[in-house]
């Protein structure tokens, strides 16, 4: 009798260790949070200036969302389009990107003056 609940000790002991083990590294490992990725929701407005200074890129009034010359080759920003879904408004996207590199590497698209 003795030598059996020896063995039963013996059996709940592992039992318990194996299920403390289970759980210490279950809680351990990092849980991915999956995000639903949208699809881009483009918007294309126009810049009506001709200058790369960033308090002229950053004033709302010299932005449109008519075509305002021609696009083409050049050095000062003509047409940009970003992320609705990212950007919720052209002031989001201005206060998010303050230079013509910063409004280059995070739109969608964009294209020069002629």
């Amino acid at each position: 009798m003795k030598k059996t609940n020896n063995l039963w000790l013996r059996a709940l002991g592992a039992l318990a260790l194996t299920l403390c083990l289970f759980l210490g590294v279950n809680g351990f490992t990092k849980k991915a949070e999956v995000k639903p990725m949208l699809d881009p929701i483009p918007v294309t407005v126009y810049f009506t200036q001709s200058s790369d200074n960033p308090t002229v890129l950053q004033d709302e009034d010299n932005w449109s969302e008519t075509p305002h010359g021609d696009c083409g080759i050049g050095s000062y920003l003509c047409e940009v389009t970003y992320d609705e879904n990212r950007y919720v408004s052209l002031r989001d996207f201005l206060d998010a990107n303050t230079t013509q590199a910063m409004i280059q590497a995070n739109s969608l698209s964009y294209s020069f003056k002629k």
